[in-house]
């Protein structure tokens, strides 16, 4: 049951798939410049000490600005490889998106009903839950929380409850 109620948590604080795939494309394009900017800085595009007059040539400060300025480059090219696998992760993620079947109209009470079966037995047969009509019991919660997530209309489901555990039972 603190699985089921960890999960009921949980997904009630995710954002919708769209706020989700949005929000996925935005940090994806938000990775891929912080790629290329540290690209630059690891080739010490970006990151290079530069004199301004004849004087600051023999500068000490000339030399430890050089030394900062190649610990930057390392520490940039030690940053993107786990940044590109990042990347990698954030596209694979979208893609997955990209593959879900898209969603028009409302789907019958039908499939409903049969959602919620499916949900009683997961909770009765992997976790050990005895579902009940109980309004405030975890079967209902995760019934709710699962049509949240599938943007279901969440109202009006005693019914296919009541159903689903008088089969179960």
């Amino acid at each position: 049951e603190e699985t089921a109620s960890f999960f009921c948590v949980w997904v009630k604080d995710s954002p919708k798939l769209q706020d989700h795939r949005d929000e996925l494309k935005t940090t994806l394009s938000a990775l891929k410049i912080a790629h290329k900017q540290l690209e630059k800085v690891s080739e010490n595009k970006l990151f290079a000490p530069r004199v301004s007059a004849v004087q600051n040539v023999t500068s000490p400060a000339l030399f430890l600005r050089q030394l900062v300025a190649k610990n930057v480059a390392v520490m940039s090219a030690e940053t993107l490889q786990p940044l590109e696998k990042l990347i990698k992760y954030f596209e694979f993620e979208l893609n997955e998106l990209e593959l879900l079947p898209k969603r028009t109209g409302r789907p019958s009470s039908d499939k409903n009903s049969e959602l919620v079966l499916r949900i009683g037995e997961i909770l009765r047969d992997f976790m050990g839950v005895q579902v009940t009509t109980y309004e405030g019991g975890l079967f209902f919660e995760v019934v709710t929380v699962m049509f949240e997530i599938l943007e279901l209309p969440s109202k009006g489901n005693q019914r296919s409850i009541r159903k689903a555990v008088k089969m179960l039972s």
